[in-house]
Parts: C-alpha cells; sequence; structure tokens
C-alpha cells in the first residue's frame, strides 16, 4: 500500500458540484488571444471609428462636429479599457475555476495551483491602478469638454485631422499599457526568489500602535479594551521581574521563582514577541539584554528537561523575536539550544526524537519504550524555521526525516494513536486531539502554511483535511442541549470526556478555511460551521462556571441539567479558548467573540489577578475561588497575547504572512531551503 494518503477528490463524498467552481456546467470561456497584441485592437476599433463617420462640410457645423468627436474617442477609449478590465477579470474566473477542478492538494497540482500572496496582491494592485487611471481619465474628460459656439465657425478645417491622429496616436499607447499590466499580473512567480538581505542589527521596539505589515486595510481595533489587555501584560512582567527574574517561572503568593523548565528562564524568552507586539519597549529590551548576555545552555546540568516544552518555548521563542525584531543574537541562542537536543533524535532507530535529554551532555533519556504522539510531532516547524534563518540544514533534516515516519504511518488513516514505539509504530488504540496528540495535526497545518504552501509539503496537507475529516465524523458528538464537542476514543469507545486543550481546535479549524488556497467549498463551509459550533461549547465552559473560568477536564453526561460535570476543576491560565475567540473573530468579524473574550479577561482579572502578577485557581466551581501559587509562563506567551490579538486590527500580526506556533509564537513564513523530502530545494 502506497505511504501516501489519497488525494481529496478521491476521499470526498460530495460530488465536484458542491465542491469547487469548476465543472462542464457554467464555466466561463474566454479567448484572450486576440490581446496578444494590443495595438491591432485599438487599429481595428480606430478604422470602425472613421469609417462609420458622416462628414459635413458646412463651415457651421465643422467644429461642433470636431469637439464631439473628441469626446466619442475619449469615449471609445474609456470604453477599450472597461472592456479589457472585464476579459482579465473573466481570464482569471475562468483560471480560478480551472485550479478547482483539481483535486485540493493532489500532486498533480501544478506550482501556479499555490499562488503566492505576494503574486496576488501584485495582481489586485494593476488592476486597482488600471480602474484608478480609467476613472481619472473619465474624470479628465467630463471637465475638459469643449464647448461649441456659433461664433468659432471661422476656425479651419484642418485642425481636425491633427487631432484625429494625435488621439489615436494616444489611445493605441494607453491601450498598449493596460495590455502590458495585464500581461504582467498573470506572469508565475518566480519559484525561488532571491534571499532577503541580513536583518539590521537590534532595531528599537515599536510603539503600540505600530503594525507589523504594511497594510492598507482601515483600522477594527478595539483600543479600550487593548489597552486594558496590555496593563494586565505588564502588571504580569513587572511581578515576574521583580521577584523571579531569570528563573523560569514566578511563584505569584509565594514572591519567588522556581525552575521547572532547566533554568533557561523561560517567562523571558515566552514573553519576548508579547512585549515587542505590544509596544512595551522598555521591558523587551531589558528582556534582550538578558538573553545576550546570561542566557546559556552548557551550564545545565543534572537535570533532565523536555525536548518538547524546549523547541516550543525557548526555540519558537527566541526564533520570534528574531522575526519581530531582526536581532541575530536571537538565531544565534536558538542554534545552540538546538544542538544540544540533536542527540534525542539519534537516540532512536526510526529517528523520532525522546522527550527527556540533558543540555549538558546531551545524554537522552532511554528508559521509556513509547512516545507522546504531540511530543514526536511538534518539531519540524521551529527546527525548519531555524534552518531557514540559520542555513544550517541539519535541524530541518532531522526533524523532517521524523515528520515523515509519522505521515507513513498514517497512509489513508484520520488518527494516531498518542503512544508511539521508538521504531515509529503506533501503539494502542487511544486517540486524542486533547493532551498527547493536539498539536500534532495542529502542525500538520501549520507547516504547510509556514512554507508559503509549497507543494513539496502537499502531503502534510492532505494529511491535515484527512485528519479534519475524520474529527469531524467520528469524534465530534453533541451534548443533550445541542452543543457540539470533540470526543475522545478509547479504545473504540467514545470517552464522553472533554479536556481544555481541545479548545484549539475550533482556531485551527478557522485557520485552515481562512488561509488554505486549495481547500475546496464544500470543506471550507463544513469545517467554518464546526469551528463556530466547537468555539460556542468552549466559551460555555466558562459561562457556566460561578467564577465564569473553565475547569480543566470535564465529562459529559446524558443528563440536560447537568451535562458537563468538572472533573477537574482547577484553572490554570490555559489560552486555548481565547486563541481560537481570536481567530474566529478574524474569520467572521462578529462582535460576540470579542464580546465573550472580554467576559473572560474580566474574570481573569477578577480572580487570578494577584499583588505580585496572575496565578490559577484551585476550583472554578467557586464564587470566590482559592488560588495556586502558579504564574504559567505561556499565559505571558499565550492568554495574553491572544487576548490583545482578539482585540487587534487585521494588520497586527496578519495571517497570511505569519504563523503561531503551538505556545503562540508568530514565525514569519518563508520559503524554505529543505523539501518536504527533506532534501535541499
Amino acid at each position: 500500500m502506497s505511504s501516501r494518503p489519497p488525494t481529496l477528490s478521491s476521499s470526498m463524498s460530495r460530488p465536484r458540484s458542491m465542491v469547487g467552481l469548476g465543472g462542464s456546467s457554467g464555466a466561463v470561456h474566454v479567448d484572450i488571444s486576440r490581446l496578444s497584441d494590443s495595438s491591432d485592437v485599438v487599429d481595428d476599433v480606430s478604422d470602425v471609428a472613421i469609417s462609420s463617420k458622416k462628414l459635413h462640410h458646412t463651415p457651421a457645423a465643422l467644429l461642433a462636429r470636431s469637439a464631439k468627436s473628441s469626446i466619442r474617442k475619449r469615449a471609445r477609449l474609456l470604453f477599450l479599457m472597461a472592456l479589457l478590465l472585464v476579459m482579465s477579470a473573466l481570464a482569471a474566473l475562468t483560471l480560478h475555476r480551472h485550479s478547482k477542478q483539481t483535486a485540493p492538494f493532489s500532486d498533480d497540482a501544478d506550482a501556479s495551483s499555490f499562488p503566492t500572496h505576494a503574486a496576488k496582491a501584485k495582481a489586485k494592485a494593476i488592476e486597482t491602478a488600471a480602474k484608478t487611471e480609467a476613472s481619472s481619465m473619465a474624470t479628465a474628460t467630463l471637465v475638459a469638454q469643449p464647448k461649441v459656439n456659433t461664433q468659432a465657425q471661422s476656425q479651419p478645417q484642418a485642425s481636425q485631422k491633427t487631432t484625429s491622429s494625435s488621439n489615436a496616436d494616444v489611445t493605441r499607447q494607453q491601450a498598449a499599457v493596460i495590455h502590458q499590466s495585464l500581461v504582467n499580473a498573470w506572469k508565475k512567480p518566480e519559484q525561488n526568489p532571491p534571499p532577503p538581505p541580513p536583518p539590521p542589527p537590534t532595531p528599537p521596539p515599536p510603539q503600540a500602535s505600530q503594525k507589523t505589515s504594511s497594510s492598507s486595510s482601515s483600522s477594527n481595533a478595539d483600543v479600550t479594551r487593548q489597552q486594558a489587555v496590555v496593563n494586565a501584560m505588564r502588571h504580569a512582567w513587572d511581578g515576574y521581574k521583580k521577584h523571579a527574574f531569570g528563573f523560569d517561572e514566578l511563584r505569584p503568593l509565594s514572591q519567588n521563582g522556581i525552575n521547572n523548565f532547566g533554568g533557561l528562564g523561560a517567562t523571558i524568552i515566552d514573553s519576548l514577541d508579547t512585549l515587542w507586539i505590544m509596544g512595551l519597549k522598555d521591558e523587551f529590551r531589558d528582556a534582550r539584554d538578558w538573553v545576550a548576555s546570561k542566557f546559556t545552555v552548557e551550564d545545565k546540568g543534572g537535570v533532565y528537561i523536555s525536548h518538547f516544552e524546549t523547541t516550543i518555548r525557548i526555540i519558537g521563542g527566541l526564533l520570534s523575536a528574531h522575526d519581530l525584531s531582526g536581532d541575530r543574537v536571537f538565531v544565534e541562542k536558538a542554534s545552540k539550544v538546538a544542538s544540544r537536543l540533536k542527540p534525542s533524535f539519534e537516540s532512536t532507530s526510526s529517528g523520532l526524537p525522546r522527550n527527556l535529554i540533558r543540555l549538558d551532555n546531551g545524554n537522552p533519556n532511554i528508559d521509556n519504550p513509547y512516545l507522546v504522539l504531540a511530543d514526536v510531532g511538534t518539531e519540524q516547524l521551529e527546527f525548519q524555521a531555524l534552518t531557514d534563518r540559520s542555513h544550517d540544514l541539519s535541524y530541518g533534516t532531522i526533524a523532517c526525516k521524523a515528520e515523515n515516519v509519522l505521515l507513513d504511518e498514517m497512509k489513508d488513516k484520520p488518527f494516531l494513536p498518542i503512544a508511539i514505539a521508538t521504531d515509529g509504530t503506533p501503539h494502542g488504540s487511544h486517540i486524542s486531539l486533547g493532551a498527547m496528540g493536539d498539536s500534532y495535526y495542529e502542525y500538520l497545518l501549520k507547516i504547510f502554511l509556514m512554507t508559503r504552501q509549497d507543494p513539496s509539503y502537499t502531503r502534510h496537507a492532505e494529511s491535515w483535511v484527512q485528519s479534519m475529516d475524520g474529527m469531524l465524523n467520528k469524534l465530534v458528538a453533541t451534548t443533550p442541549s445541542g452543543l457540539t464537542y470533540v470526543d475522545e476514543n478509547r479504545n473504540g469507545a467514545p470517552g464522553r470526556s472533554f479536556h481544555h486543550l481541545v479548545c484549539f481546535v475550533p482556531g485551527m479549524l478557522a485557520l485552515g478555511v481562512m488561509q488554505l488556497d486549495n481547500l475546496d467549498s464544500w470543506r471550507r463551509a463544513r469545517y467554518r460551521e464546526a469551528a463556530e459550533k466547537i468555539g460556542e461549547f468552549c466559551y460555555n465552559l466558562y459561562a457556566k462556571q460561578p467564577s465564569g473560568l473553565a475547569p480543566e477536564y470535564s465529562t459529559i453526561s446524558n443528563s440536560p441539567e447537568v451535562e458537563v460535570q468538572p472533573f477537574e476543576a482547577k484553572y490554570v491560565l490555559r489560552p486555548e479558548t481565547v486563541e481560537s475567540l481570536f481567530l474566529l473573530w478574524r474569520m467572521t468579524k462578529d462582535v460576540k467573540y470579542r464580546d465573550w473574550g472580554w467576559n473572560i479577561f474580566q474574570a481573569i482579572e477578577k480572580n487570578c489577578r494577584h499583588t505580585v502578577g496572575y496565578a490559577g485557581l484551585l476550583d472554578v466551581r467557586l464564587l470566590n475561588p482559592q488560588k495556586d501559587d502558579a504564574m504559567q509562563s505561556f499565559f505571558l506567551a499565550e492568554t495574553l497575547k491572544y487576548m490583545y490579538l482578539l482585540f487587534s486590527d487585521d494588520d497586527t500580526i496578519p495571517l497570511d504572512t505569519w504563523v503561531f506556533n503551538t505556545e503562540a509564537h508568530p514565525i514569519k513564513m518563508t520559503k524554505p531551503l529543505i523539501s518536504g523530502s527533506c532534501e535541499r530545494l
């Protein structure tokens, strides 16, 4: 059996007419071959215009007809330009429908089926410029119309031929310019554009109002709520800096620090990009200076650290800080960390990384014969990005080979169990998009997006779509009152349980709906509907608790009165629901998602804010719950960042140029140096 999963065209149960815009009926066919020589078109129009003239030789009428002829020529020019724009639009529609006939993400798809966002923007800009030029000429024609009166009867006839000849020349030139613009708009983008110049050293951080993208869309930011989130971030950072700076995390009740990630300063590195995005420039400089002068890996001996957590928090945080600021010190530090993690890939016959490793000597813990799916399947995005920025191919290559082991095992299956043997063989039948499985499925989509939807990574996208179809068909269930949630499957039976981590799923679906170029229309609509319904379930987990905050783990009963019962009632400042509300807002622009996020933020402020930073809760079922003694680093990296972006405009970290890793660190999309088959491009 082939290791490649079937293309979407063979696995869909819906007819093609429901999937795409293609098909024989209703297709638009436009012959644009006649546009190959714009001067021929102009000559034909001019000849027709001249042959249809009825020349009158009475002196009184000559100048009036000359003026009217000039107006007619301008009108013909505008008509010709409008005709060319309409024909180009029809040609674009035809090409779009033709691309829809190709199965989404199929191997037969030409590289042009994966257009870069730059090429789309270029074509749109050219079309807009042509429309603007046509509009300007129309205005000028109306303003400059000559007034004809009987006093001008003595004017000579000779000017009529000169004006006619001059107008024809101008018409040919303008039509030729428009034609060349249309030709340039449809040229394929370069497959391998030259690498960008090296970034400048340590530019100053932006102010809070500065955009990461130069998009011209109007602002829809909620500045008041946005500023409240900035104040919360400043309070969290100040508490950490005062009582735990350099430690991994703050213990707010004890007012000291704790090292639970190997002493790598996890909160500092997790906070870098959040500080930058919010415009907290002094705080960012403090964090940057600590990384440059005090961040080390060589002296972290005697402790096993998590390969997974180090990858998503430390490497991901450093790469994001580099992509936002351009400071190369972050790439240098990320390379040092990644080089210490390499032995974990080399310790298994399959190339899948073991999760526990010592940074001082590179020795992995080999006691456990089984690996966790989320741990081994959440590496390629960060290691691929590090290769693209350091030009060291070894990082991307080892992570690519590990990922392909999992893709080979999926074959035509929608899921992998959460346990994987060290030789790459799936173990057991526990299927979950929550703990121990979640980010593997997330990265199938995001690796493809990070590479600018490079065709060599099509298998990632195909596998993601295959998994989402399987999830909607086999794991999605409803409560007695009709709420939609994603269940687990344990040994073939529904788990009837729900982990808060699963609340990332609505956002993941929304991201695919918005950003996958070749996703067919039927799936796009189906995924969108599921995202909104599951997102509503996740928000209800918050709204139905006295504290206004959601439990870590819930069970689903058959009783409508207590259909969702907290099993683990603690709240640990988790970000997944806020992440999904942010992406649902970007997809729908439905203000309810901002309102829901604001309600969650107010509950955090009421129950979790402490004199020093923020703390989680022991029992969300209480109106005044007791706090725990932990401010998770992901609260600053994810929860507050996504909350800020929920109230920002779309130009703040635009989703067509950035992709968030599973720790909410935005990574700039780039053309990869390593192909999906782990070879150099």
